[in-house]
Order: structure tokens, then sequence, then C-alpha cells
């Protein structure tokens, strides 16, 4: 069983000799978890099954006592606060080294490319746009922000849907430098920043069209290697989508 202390403010994952009745279902050969690491999973499930039956107020006692933020409705609670417990499980089980493993900063990028308002299939996007903003992870807070314009070469002429889509202009792309010398500047302000290279950091985009269609296949019509720090990237569309429970937009 759990136990609970006088406050409501502790869930202790050591108390836990056994998975309750009533605790989440957890599936272990789906999940593919080594042997060794099933008790902990076990426990985790049942910690969460409590979690489930909580009421506000001792979600709230809970996470002020953790320090956790207790913004959102219920169910937000209740995922946050199974986030944190799965989180400490992992740290003491040493699957994961510490919660510093996290990034340290985010670049938040929002790459805007050439359209039409029926685009065929074998229409070649090219960027227009290349902004971005750093965001420290800690301080939560903006620290600094790259734009770029990119000057396209295969459709040279911005189509009137672009034009009110994007709110960019032609005299704009038109004085723009092409995308070879925007990536070099983009490349640049990443190191004065030094990310990558003292700091870690993560891209981040709202969905996987910008790094795997618009920037993936301007390298490719450009004829430059696919820079490295693109390679991975965290899809915030799909984070929020599964944090706040809400269904894939059509």
């Amino acid at each position: 069983s759990v136990k609970m202390s006088n406050k409501d403010s502790e869930l202790n994952m050591d108390n836990i000799t056994h998975v309750d009745t009533d605790s989440e279902e957890f599936d272990c050969d789906n999940r593919r978890i080594p042997l060794e690491h099933l008790p902990m999973f076990q426990r985790l499930a049942s910690v969460n099954g409590k979690i489930n039956r909580m009421k506000r107020r001792q979600l709230i006692n809970i996470m002020n006592n953790k320090k956790l933020n207790t913004d959102g409705e219920i169910d937000v609670l209740r995922k946050r606060l199974k986030n944190h417990y799965r989180m400490q499980a992992l740290i003491k089980a040493k699957i994961c080294e510490s919660e510093a493993t996290y990034f340290p900063y985010f670049v938040v990028i929002d790459i805007e490319a050439t359209c039409t308002e029926n685009n065929p299939a074998d229409y070649k996007f090219e960027i227009i746009e290349f902004p971005a903003v750093l965001v420290d992870a800690k301080k939560r807070k903006i620290i600094d922000h790259f734009q770029a314009y990119v000057k396209p070469t295969i459709n040279p002429k911005l189509s009137e849907f672009c034009i009110k889509l994007t709110g960019i202009t032609q005299d704009q792309i038109d004085k723009a430098d092409s995308f070879e010398l925007c990536l070099e500047r983009f490349t640049k302000w990443l190191e004065e920043h030094e990310l990558g290279i003292k700091h870690r950091f993560s891209i981040v985009t709202d969905g996987p069209f910008d790094m795997a269609r618009f920037l993936y296949g301007q390298c490719l019509m450009s004829e430059i290697p696919y820079p490295k720090f693109a390679t991975k990237w965290i899809n915030i569309r799909k984070v929020f989508r599964s944090f706040y429970f809400t269904k894939q937009v059509k």
C-alpha cells in the first residue's frame, strides 16, 4: 500500500511492497522493460493508481511540498505529479542520471516556405524565412532571437496565397540573402551562444515539417550538407497534445 502523511504531503514509493489491485494497468512485455526494473515500474503503477483517485486539494498539497507547478486542471496536475515520481524512480534506479539531463536551452524555430493554395504533389517548398528564439529553460525566459529572410530560386515570385498566409512580402525576399548564407549566419549565432559547445540544447518545432520537410528539402535543393544540430528535435505539438490530452487537429 501507499502511505500518506498526516498532511497529505507525500507519497512514498519505498513503502510500496506490492501492486494494489486498483493500480493502473502495467504491461511489461509491451513496454519492453528489463526484468530487473519490473518491481520499480510496478510500484510506479500503484502510485499512479493512488494519484488517479486523489482530489485536487490532496494533489496541490503534495505538489506544493515538492515545489511543483500547481497550475492547470486536475488531469494536468495528476500527470505532472506522475511524471515527477517517474523521474525520481528512474534516477534512483540509475536509468536516468539526473534531472540535469534535460536541456538547459531550447531554440524554437518556425520556418516559413513558399506555397500555393493547392500545392501539387511534386511541389518544391523553398525556405523564405528562418526565425528562431533562444529560451533559457531554467529561467523560462527568451534571451535572444534570430531572424532572416531567404531568397528562393525555384519559385522566386511569391503567390498571393503565400503572401497572405505568411505576411512576407515580395520586396522582403527580393532583398534577402541566399539560403546558404542564412544557414551560415544561423550556425554562427548558435556558436556565439556556445550552444552545442558549452551548453546542451535542443531544437523545438511546432510539428515535424520545419525540419523533416522544409530544412531537409532545402538542403537537398541547395546541395549542402544537412546540419548536425537538426538531426534531432522536439515536436512541441506532440508534447502539448500528450500532456494536455488533446486530440490531433486534422
